[in-house]
């Protein structure tokens, strides 16, 4: 049903856009010619109308109501059992879902799937780790899931009794977890060196008290931690995968945790110090007649002292954050001198903001992670940087249409 189902489509778009299209049937043919099998990929047929029959995109509008429900592939999400035998059909349990939308059907199944590939990571590693326990562990794993095998990536993750084995839908996802679950096996394997450091930095007032508008207590003491670990024992690298490196690594790295602890101590004490020169600005009394704007800087601090975001971003963009705040800082001594701020500038980045949160919001429906969204938030700040502080230079071009293609590179994975 792929080409009545094309025809459909075509007949939905504005008549502006189907004039050019005429007879329909053989556009559906040339369409099917040159994908070279049968296809109903909407994307794709978007951009053939848009780059072979040069139909403008605005026109390009497809009405998916006007298509007849026959036409709508209906896709149910069922339970396998387990152990099939092989060259036996495997037994279907219970539905979990259906519909034509792969995406809903995707964000609905999504705790369901989360759980079954943690229940899989258990029965093949039952056991939390307290040190490395495997000569490797492997980068892939395959899964029977009854009607084939699915690959997965394996990696360590915190749990309550210490680290254990878990496995993610992508090498990507599996790495940035494993950079996190095996800083934490490194702090267990170095449990009493820990509890000196964690000593140490509750003995240090000016950064805690720094921290203290956005960091405290048990959250700041980890974050640090983490980021000391990191950088000593792997220098700030993904974590090695066989129990030789990774032991030779801690070994290694126990000499460097105070340099480490001092390192990024120090970074840390410089950003609560540019970001309470930020705060004073806000406590003007000048930035009362500027209330939205003052708020947003507040939120924009909130968001860059995320506890999440500072052990999950990338060490190079964790380097940036003094020029985010120092630019911030500047933002402000120039809204004094000069009285006013360009609406425009404002309305745009709260829109980046918003986009930037919503695409946060349909990835973790998912329960996904992906680089491209932290990196996308990372653009976002350096073009805050241009717009208010182009002198601090930023750390590449960066531009409403660029952010709009990065963007864009996440809207195709969230609708593939």
């Amino acid at each position: 049903l792929a080409a009545p189902r094309v025809e459909a489509l075509l007949r939905s778009l504005p008549k502006d856009a189907r004039r050019g299209l005429i007879p329909i049937a053989a556009t559906v043919v040339s369409f099917m010619d040159f994908m070279g099998a049968p296809s109903t990929d909407i994307s794709r047929l978007a951009d053939w109308l848009n780059e072979t029959r040069g139909v403008p995109s605005s026109l390009i509008r497809f009405d998916l109501d006007a298509v007849p429900a026959h036409l709508t592939a209906q896709l149910a999400v069922v339970e396998t059992a387990t152990g099939t035998a092989p060259g036996k059909e495997p037994e279907f349990g219970r539905e979990l879902a259906h519909g034509g939308d792969l995406g809903l059907l995707r964000r609905r199944c999504a705790a369901s799937a989360r759980a079954e590939l943690d229940r899989r990571a258990r029965d093949a590693h039952p056991q939390p780790w307290g040190r490395f326990e495997l000569d490797e562990l492997g980068e892939t794993a395959a899964i029977d899931v009854g009607l084939g095998f699915v690959q997965v990536y394996p990696t360590l993750a915190r749990c309550a009794h210490g680290v254990e084995v878990r496995f993610e839908w992508t090498r990507e996802e599996a790495g940035r977890r494993l950079r996190q679950g095996a800083t934490h096996l490194a702090r267990r394997v170095l449990e009493r060196q820990a509890r000196d450091l964690a000593a140490k930095i509750n003995s240090d007032s000016h950064l805690l008290l720094g921290a203290s508008p956005y960091l405290h207590g048990d959250a700041l003491l980890d974050m640090l931690l983490q980021l000391v670990f990191f950088r000593a024992c792997f220098n700030d690298a993904d974590p090695p995968r066989t129990r030789a490196a990774f032991d030779a690594a801690v070994e290694k790295g126990r000499e460097q945790l105070y340099p480490a602890l001092d390192d990024i101590a120090a970074s840390a004490r410089n950003w609560f110090t540019e970001a309470r020169a930020v705060r004073r600005l806000l406590e003007d009394p000048r930035a009362r007649s500027y209330a939205e704007l003052a708020e947003d800087s507040h939120a924009h601090l909130r968001r860059l002292f995320s506890v999440n975001r500072i052990i999950d971003i990338s060490v190079d963009w964790l380097r940036q954050f003094p020029r985010y705040l120092k630019a911030e800082e500047r933002r402000w001594q120039r809204l004094f001198a000069r009285g006013s701020e360009p609406p425009a500038i404002g309305r745009e980045l709260k829109e980046w903001c918003a986009r930037a949160q919503k695409l946060e919001a349909q990835v973790s429906a998912e329960m996904r992670w992906l680089p491209q969204l932290d990196e996308f938030h990372a653009w976002v700040e350096e073009y805050r940087v241009s717009l208010y502080a182009q002198e601090l230079r930023t750390l590449g071009p960066v531009s409403a249409a660029r952010l709009s293609a990065r963007a864009a590179e996440i809207d195709a994975w969230i609708t593939r």
